[in-house]
């Protein structure tokens, strides 16, 4: 992490990324199972 990154603003960002990779994942599931 960059040290002039506020640690509170580096969480939410970690947070939303690993949100985006959980729904990335659930889209791909669905997919699978709908075609």
């Amino acid at each position: 992490m960059m040290s002039d990154i506020p640690d509170d603003l580096s969480a939410r960002l970690y947070v939303l990324n690993e949100m985006k990779n959980i729904l990335v994942k659930l889209g791909k599931i669905v997919e699978v199972e709908y075609y």
